[in-house]
């Protein structure tokens, strides 16, 4: 009778939150979950393969219906108190393209702080694990939100051969820029003054997804450190150590169709870096390549911003594959 029951309890875990199988030891450390997907129109299936690469957890999910394409997804900032290192941010994200038959793969990066080097390095790892591994046929997509966009323009400008489009929403592109934003923030003790100059730059009081205007500036201060933690020093001391990590500085090296989302009123990534992005690459006599949509009034990644990440897809997608231009952008 209690074996008779386990096995009962057993199968309702299985359907409910899916059960991971743990693979031999001789394997690499890796379990795979079939599970339902939840948020779509219709439940479809996937299989979930969570595999530790060079130190970062990783998740990679096949949907019953693959087109054989593929989407390599890339996390924001997380502090490097705050890093969790057992989540994928970005997991909830994947059904987006799930529910389009794509296959989705993403990883941590196996630390916290503004790691776009490690970013860069372990989503390349990752994705060359996926394609040795997996029998991808089709395209493979590069989607990053804030951090992640400055990691998958990076990614796309390196690998061209690897990839096939890139779709950054809200990255940040200027990381001096960046870390002189945020310390300035931070240096305004002033609740009330804090609130204002952010509202005065185009902002809202408080900015999402902060709570209150204290936590933006507790944020900015965190922020603002590692990306002089990563950079080995402030903008001053180590300005080629900046401009390496940052898109607008390299420009001419953008090399696949590619196309910016980013909201208006966003204060964490202010609109203005993408438009300066923007002209970079027009300077650099690259605009046929690149393309900029602007969410008026949306903040950083919140739901207005991210609404727009399915249809901007659908349109990167008919760029590289059926050759069809996108709209023209609107900055």
């Amino acid at each position: 009778m209690k074996s008779k029951n386990l096995l009962i309890v057993i199968c309702l875990v299985a359907v409910m939150v899916a059960i991971p199988l743990i693979e031999s030891a001789q394997a690499a450390p890796k379990v795979i979950v079939t599970r339902r997907q939840t948020g779509a129109p219709s439940l479809l299936w996937y299989t979930q393969t969570n595999i530790v690469l060079g130190g970062a957890n990783n998740t990679i999910k096949i949907p019953d219906n693959w087109n054989g394409k593929l989407v390599v997804l890339c996390r924001g900032y997380s502090s490097i108190a705050g890093f969790n290192p057992n989540t994928i941010p970005l997991d909830t994200l994947s059904p987006l393209f799930i529910v389009k038959g794509y296959a989705t793969a993403a990883s941590n990066y196996g630390e916290g702080g503004y790691c776009v080097k490690e970013g860069v390095i372990r989503t390349h790892q990752l994705t060359e694990y996926v394609l040795d591994n997996y029998g991808v046929t089709g395209n493979v997509y590069l989607a990053g939100i804030s951090m992640g966009g400055n990691i998958v323009l990076q990614l796309g400008a390196k690998y061209p051969e690897l990839y096939d489009g890139v779709l950054d929403i809200c990255g940040s592109k200027d990381l001096a820029a960046q870390y002189t934003d945020k310390m300035y923030y931070a240096s305004i003790a002033d609740d009330i003054a804090l609130g204002k100059e952010v509202v005065d730059r185009g902002g809202v009081n408080p900015p999402y997804p902060l709570p209150t205007i204290a936590a933006f500036r507790d944020y900015c201060l965190t922020s603002g450190t590692e990306i002089a933690l990563a950079c080995g020093g402030t903008p001053a001391e180590k300005p080629k150590a900046y401009e390496r990590i940052s898109p607008t500085f390299n420009a001419a090296d953008i090399a696949l169709p590619t196309i910016t989302v980013h909201g208006t009123a966003d204060a964490l990534v202010p609109y203005s870096t993408s438009i300066e992005f923007m002209n970079a690459v027009v300077a650099e006599g690259q605009s046929s390549l690149y393309r900029i949509y602007k969410v008026v009034g949306g903040q950083h990644a919140n739901t207005p911003v991210l609404g727009q990440i399915s249809p901007r897809f659908d349109q990167l997608v008919n760029w590289v594959e059926n050759g069809v231009l996108p709209p023209a952008s609107t900055p």
